[in-house]
C-alpha cells in the first residue's frame, strides 16, 4: 500500500493505492480513503484508477 495525500478543494485527503482484482482476474488499481482511523469511512473506496484490462493480469 502507498499513501498519498493532496488538498481536495481545501480538505485534506489521504488516499491508499492498493492492488486488487476485477472478476476474471484483471488488474485493478484502487483508491482507499486513509484519512482518518476513527471515521466509519476509514478505507472505504473512493475511487478506481483502472479500468478492467484481463491481459494485464498475467504481465503485472
Amino acid at each position: 500500500m502507498v499513501a498519498v495525500e493532496f488538498d481536495s478543494m481545501g480538505e485534506a485527503v489521504r488516499l491508499a493505492l492498493v492492488a486488487g482484482e476485477y472478476v476474471g482476474g484483471g488488474l485493478a488499481v484502487l483508491l482507499l480513503d486513509a484519512t482518518d482511523p476513527r471515521s466509519e469511512g476509514y478505507m472505504a473506496e473512493w475511487g478506481v484508477l483502472t479500468a478492467n484490462v484481463p491481459a494485464a493480469a498475467e504481465w503485472c
